[in-house]
């Protein structure tokens, strides 16, 4: 496939994993999409799902979320 071809696609992906994960969460746009690329900078191999890597990543932020709470208490 083109180069230009998968980077739009990857970029359309990325928009539509952050504009899920915001709504899901009940977060900004702007955070979704900054945590979604934090996020798969982090992930080896793309899980076989869509659904599965909005999942790992919704765990990911919660997991985060939680350790900051308990560092915090």
């Amino acid at each position: 496939m083109n180069k230009k071809i998968e980077y739009k696609i990857l970029q359309i992906l990325k928009t539509k994993l952050s504009l899920d994960i915001s709504r899901d969460l009940h977060m900004h746009f702007d955070e979704a999409e900054a945590i979604t690329e934090y996020s798969l900078s982090y992930i080896d191999t793309l899980p076989d799902s869509y659904i599965e890597l909005k999942n790992n990543i919704k765990s990911f932020i919660v997991i985060n979320l939680l350790s900051l709470v308990c560092k915090f208490n």
